[in-house]
């Protein structure tokens, strides 16, 4: 590097490595934490919060007669998914308004979906329509795997308790 750096004008400067609770920073590291759902971990390795920011797409409007309407978003080719699962989130809005909110990540498993991996968005306390849009899906704590429930009723209740975690 430093002879490219002669041949092409640059200079190279060596950092030392940067580590977090002894572990050294880096993108295969926030890869593997994001795998295995060590969101909180993630996200002190990444200095921000992991976002999902994506064009809210039209799904198939389950949640809506649940009591639990939700947002679609799929994840951008080669963008990493995390770990499927449910997930504490908080949604930001192009309005600027926040909304605690409870993020599913996979395949849907109860009702089957047969896409592609996306995220599945309830925003507490939210009634509008943001489809087209690009809310801001921050993941802050991970609640537990994606399961396959008999019913939607019993989906129906593990969300309600999940919105109690």
């Amino acid at each position: 590097m430093e002879q490219f750096g002669k041949w092409f004008g640059f200079r190279l400067h060596l950092i030392e490595d940067v580590l977090k609770d002894g572990i050294k920073v880096s993108s295969t590291e926030i890869r593997k934490l994001l795998l295995n759902g060590e969101i909180r971990k993630a996200n002190a390795f990444l200095g921000e919060p992991y976002q999902i920011r994506q064009e809210v797409t039209h799904g198939a409007q389950l949640g809506r007669t649940i009591g639990f309407p939700t947002i679609n978003q799929f994840f951008e080719a080669g963008q990493l998914v995390p770990n499927f699962g449910v997930y504490a989130s908080e949604t930001k809005l192009d309005t600027g308004r926040f909304f605690s909110s409870l993020t599913n990540i996979g395949m849907k498993p109860t009702v089957n979906y047969q896409g592609i991996p996306l995220a599945e968005t309830y925003l507490k306390g939210f009634s509008g329509d943001l489809y087209g849009k690009k809310p801001a899906v921050t993941l802050l704590r991970f609640i537990r795997p994606e399961m396959k429930f008999d019913s939607v009723q019993a989906l129906t209740e593990q969300m309600t308790k999940d919105l109690q975690s």
